[in-house]
């Protein structure tokens, strides 16, 4: 078996699963297949038999001779009865549904598996082979990733399929939340040989023989040789560990941090989050919110707000984003043979008519050297479920398409109307049209623009400093990193993962020692730091510096007190509901000339905004 082969080996006949016969002839075809040491059907079923033991959970459960409800009756159980399973049945290679499913007995007969709840003393167990992750217990299934070889798996339970004649295993495994099926004869008893043990479940395409000792010990020099700073060296480690295939490219940017973190945040725009999000993700600067009011300005639609610096600079700080599923957001957007229509069709699944539509997208990679996975995750990003635009049926523009949503600037009422104006004036009166076309307009406007990859096309920062927050294609500040999991998913559903992929990843001057801090994600946690009212009472009277009545962003304050005053009182009340603290109030000696005071005020958040009150002395 190849390293790259991460198929199931193809079933063997045998056309009995009830016999020792059968059993026998099964264990005795395993043994010529080369290169397998997996087990038998003789110890597969004894493994099951002492695993797996069911309870009923109706009194007159029926007993059948068959899976079906029409088979014979054996007899029936009292609730409560406990009774040991040898397998599980499935009745259809389309569904996995309990009513779709039988428990055959060690006893014999069978019980449909809904009737029973079922216990187990899982069995730990290692894959012989690099295999898929099956939805159910035939490759008719579809596969939600990939295992490596020597991954260690616990097993549950045998399973076997209509019309199958191979018998899988239902296992589970760290790391894996989900359960899936493996053919049992790539599976094996006991612990994983030391040597080809991996770091992790997850297979890059390759056995675990590939991570070489010299590959391991070399990884720290290889990374600090291609220019990244300390700060990326431990995830980039880990990764090329995982995946010795990859290769990681800095792409030195000459910017500050600071600076282009300030130049991203500079118009509210350039940068959103969905109302779903947390508090803390939302900005409260002026324009964005009325802090008295405690509401937010819609920026596109009516759900998308602009985001806080924080969550910009999260999202912005590529030391967040090294990890096996969000490194994809700095994978270049180029073209390659592997990104086939079937991939293409799994990541617009979601949308009927881009899913009926993939081949458009392969069409448009192939002729301007785009990834087409690139192509049909930035539509999806973009429309979602939604058909309006690019069925044909969008009021006032009919026969009019936009697959990319390009031209759809943001508003307040929505940009979509805008997009279709720039559909209509192109002239795409066919999908693909808007499709393909729409990919030379990427390739033109970003591509060739070095914004090539996911995070380039938000974060434009190879054009120098001026052009740092322009040029945005999303403005929602989390999309290269949501799209950069649709890819990953797909990836690894597909068994890309072993290629030779390479990840440009941006570094920046002065950055900060560790990665920026995740904005909370509790709903009761904002960035509201405002006073609500500042007063300064001073000789008699009393001068109102903020007042509840209206919203007022300034942070300087001055104020001259009347001749003779020794003495002031600074005092405030926060606009927050919530948790805030204030420091600097209370009573100030103040000598002639002027005296400058901060007042702190630190939102539930953390986020501090500083007042500063100039009073003046003159006697």
């Amino acid at each position: 078996m190849k390293n790259s082969d991460v198929k199931e080996i193809k079933s063997l006949p045998i056309k009995s699963i009830g016999s020792a016969a059968a059993a026998m002839t099964l264990a005795a075809a395993l043994l010529v297949i080369p290169g397998l040491t997996g087990i038998g059907a003789q110890q597969t079923h004894a493994l099951a038999a002492k695993t797996a033991v069911g309870t009923v959970k109706a009194s007159g459960t029926v007993l059948r001779k068959s899976y079906s409800t029409k088979s014979k009756s054996l007899g029936s159980f009292a609730k409560g009865k406990k009774v040991k399973v040898s397998y599980k049945y499935y009745t259809s290679l389309k569904s996995t549904s309990a009513k779709k499913a039988w428990y055959k007995l060690s006893t014999g007969g069978f019980i449909r598996s809904d009737l029973l709840s079922m216990k187990y003393a899982p069995v730990k167990a290692y894959t012989v082979a690099s295999v898929n992750m099956r939805k159910g217990p035939s490759t008719k299934y579809g596969s939600n990733g990939v295992l490596r070889k020597g991954a260690s798996v616990k097993i549950y339970l045998l399973a076997k399929a209509k019309g199958e004649s191979q018998y899988w295993y239902y296992l589970k495994a760290d790391g894996i939340s989900k359960g899936f099926f493996v053919r049992s004869d790539l599976i094996k008893a006991g612990a994983a040989p030391k040597a080809s043990t991996p770091s992790s479940s997850i297979s890059s395409g390759s056995t675990g023989s590939n991570v070489s000792n010299s590959t391991t010990q070399t990884t720290g020099a290889y990374i600090t040789a291609e220019g990244f700073p300390a700060s990326y060296k431990t995830k980039l480690a880990a990764l090329h560990k995982l995946h010795p295939t990859w290769r990681f490219t800095p792409v030195k940017t000459g910017l500050n941090w600071n600076q282009t973190l300030s130049a991203m945040t500079a118009n509210q725009g350039t940068n959103t989050i969905y109302s779903s999000y947390a508090p803390s993700y939302r900005s409260t600067a002026q324009g964005a919110y009325n802090y008295l009011a405690n509401k937010y300005t819609p920026k596109d639609g009516a759900n998308f707000f602009a985001a806080s610096p924080q969550a910009t600079a999260y999202y912005m700080d590529p030391r967040n984003w090294l990890t096996e599923s969000y490194i994809f957001q700095f994978e270049s957007n180029t073209y390659h043979a592997y990104q086939t229509e079937d991939i293409v069709r799994s990541v617009v699944s979601g949308n009927k008519v881009l899913a009926k539509n993939a081949k458009y997208f392969v069409e448009a990679g192939k002729r301007y050297g785009i990834s087409p996975i690139y192509l049909a995750a930035k539509s999806y990003s973009e429309l979602g479920s939604a058909t309006s635009m690019i069925d044909g049926t969008y009021k006032g523009y009919k026969g009019y398409y936009n697959a990319y949503c390009i031209g759809c600037s943001d508003t307040a009422s929505g940009g979509a109307v805008n997009g279709m104006k720039y559909a209509k004036k192109q002239g795409w009166n066919t999908l693909r049209k808007a499709i393909v076309n729409g990919a030379a307009f990427l390739k033109t406007g970003y591509i060739s623009n070095r914004q090539d990859s996911g995070y380039l096309e938000h974060f434009n920062v190879r054009n120098g400093l001026a052009n740092v927050g322009t040029h945005v294609y999303m403005t929602a500040v989390y999309a290269p990193a949501s799209n950069s999991t649709i890819v990953y998913n797909r990836y690894r559903s597909y068994g890309i993962m072993g290629k030779n992929l390479e990840f440009f990843i941006p570094v920046y001057n002065n950055m900060p020692a560790s990665a920026a801090p995740k904005p909370s994600n509790s709903a009761n946690i904002d960035n509201n730091n405002y006073l609500k009212t500042l007063k300064v009472a001073a000789g008699g009277k009393t001068k109102t510096l903020i007042s509840s009545g209206a919203c007022n962003y300034k942070s300087t304050f001055t104020y001259t007190v009347p001749d003779g005053s020794t003495s002031a009182k600074l005092s405030a009340v926060k606009a927050s509901s919530r948790f805030v603290t204030i420091h600097g109030t209370g009573t100030k000696t103040l000598k002639k000339g002027t005296n400058t005071f901060q007042i702190l005020v630190y939102a539930s958040s953390g986020q501090t905004r500083v007042y500063k009150v100039k009073l003046i002395r003159n006697k």
